[in-house]
């Protein structure tokens, strides 16, 4: 395997000519620096000859390129392409390094590593989504340059010393940061102050989905760490979790363990956000669309204290979610996403401008109304009692936002336009989780019966943890 050195050989021979333009001065720095005679080790005719087999023909296969290089930058220091050279042979022999000692950690940080990895590229979004798959391809993909005092290899190092690993990894590079970067202790200052900044800003989410298998269902889950930053080729920016080691939970057909599931999951999705989740979405296929699901509490009840269990509703921002617009090529899910743009485009919209009303007792004419091309949100006052029915027209008239009740609740849209605006304000569609929410941490009556479809394309698990048959 060639050397770095070997590989910039053409730029070595080029630079010697430079440096030295007459034989005899080359032939002098030979002698007395590296004890052979010039014209012993690398004959020809013309000085290009000469330098080429010195290089090529005595250097290389003898071992000395890295002898020869030294030689000519240490007699001719100031020379401008021995001195780009040399500081770009310094900058290889320390990444050189730093891959060492990543290496020998890898197996067991490998998951702390991409941690640092996705840190130091927080507000930068490469084209290129390909998952590096080695400590080589992080370090390639972090050697670019950065405005201000560091670049994304230093911001790697400092972060990646800040986290807690199983092994000796961080003093390692605590060790490779003081040696190599400039000012090291106010890198990490620097980058103590972006971490500050970003659990300001940051949103953690989580997704449960149930989808079907065989008689049964399954349940998966998901900590999204940041809605607001979040893309779905980031494979370290949402983390999959798991009971038992399990990451498909099985349930029932009448999901009779689902809450005990749900508070689990949690529990674990506080653990790994530091005690925060801002919402929670509940991804149902069709057929369980009306699911009691804001029944789930946040912890499991004690006998005799069913009524101090706080409702998820009552503590975090949960909307609805149809997952069988996860897979497949329907017609209706391309409809969806082509609607769901719509939406997102909408957010600062005036949500009661947005949301149309729809109700009727015959299915046909419900669905014939919701499926409007121009209607991405719809407030439904009709209570069916079969909840695959509500789930199909939902589905198939691809509409991503919507508003109804499971229950006969008196004066319905009175309560729809109580929670399209805050008292006598109107509120932006992206207020709209958060007002549902408060109206149910405020106990109004008959309002945890009242239901948010939400359905934001984005807001997804990896594209590599789904596939055509299962999320």
């Amino acid at each position: 395997m060639e050397s770095w050195l070997e590989n910039k050989k053409k730029y070595l021979i080029d630079a010697i000519i430079h440096v030295y333009p007459d034989k005899t001065d080359l032939a002098i720095v030979v002698n007395f620096e590296l004890g052979e005679n010039l014209e012993a080790i690398a004959g020809g005719e013309s000085l290009r000859d000469i330098v080429f087999n010195l290089v090529t023909k005595w250097a290389i296969p003898n071992g000395n390129l890295e002898q020869l290089f030294q030689a000519c930058y240490q007699e001719k220091p100031d020379n401008s392409k021995l001195q780009e050279l040399e500081q770009q042979y310094q900058n290889h022999e320390k990444l050189d390094k730093l891959v060492h000692i990543l290496q020998g950690y890898f197996e067991i940080e490998k998951t702390i590593i991409f941690t640092a990895y996705e840190s130091s590229l927080y507000q930068v979004r490469k084209l290129n989504k390909t998952k590096p798959q080695k400590v080589e391809e992080i370090i390639n993909e972090l050697d670019m340059p950065i405005q201000g005092n560091y670049n994304y290899i230093d911001k790697f190092v400092g972060y990646l010393s800040l986290l807690n690993t199983e092994t000796s990894l961080s003093n390692d590079l605590e060790k490779w940061g003081k040696e190599n970067i400039i000012d090291f202790d106010e890198l990490i200052q620097q980058v103590k102050k972006e971490q500050r900044q970003r659990e300001k800003q940051c949103h953690p989410c989580l997704i449960i989905a149930i989808s079907k298998s065989g008689d049964n269902y399954v349940v998966e889950a998901w900590l999204i760490k940041n809605i607001v930053q979040y893309h779905r080729e980031s494979f370290s920016d949402c983390e999959q979790l798991k009971i038992e080691n399990k990451s498909e939970i099985p349930t029932d057909k009448n999901l009779s363990n689902l809450s005990k599931i749900t508070i689990n999951l949690i529990q674990q999705g506080l653990i790994k956000a530091n005690k925060s989740i801002k919402q929670i979405h509940v991804l149902l296929p069709s057929e369980l669309i009306n699911h009691d699901f804001d029944s789930w509490k946040t912890e499991e009840d004690e006998e005799g204290e069913e009524d101090f269990c706080t409702g998820i509703c009552e503590e975090y921002e949960v909307v609805i979610r149809c997952s069988d617009r996860l897979r497949g090529k329907s017609p209706p899910v391309f409809k969806w996403r082509e609607k769901a743009n719509t939406f997102k485009d909408q957010l600062k919209q005036y949500a009661n401008s947005v949301f149309v009303l729809a109700s009727s007792d015959n299915q046909k004419t419900l669905f014939d109304q919701v499926k409007q091309e121009n209607i991405i949100a719809v407030k439904i006052t009709s209570v069916f009692e079969k909840g695959e029915v509500l789930g199909k027209i939902l589905f198939k008239s691809a509409v991503p936002l919507a508003l109804w009740t499971r229950q006969q609740i008196p004066d319905i849209e009175e309560k729809f336009n109580r929670i399209l605006k805050n008292e006598d304000n109107d509120i932006s569609l992206r207020e709209l989780p958060s007002q549902l929410k408060s109206k149910k941490a405020q106990g109004e009556k008959n309002i945890n019966h009242l239901c948010l479809l939400w359905d934001d394309p984005d807001l997804l698990p990896p594209e590599q943890l789904l596939t055509e048959n299962k999320l």
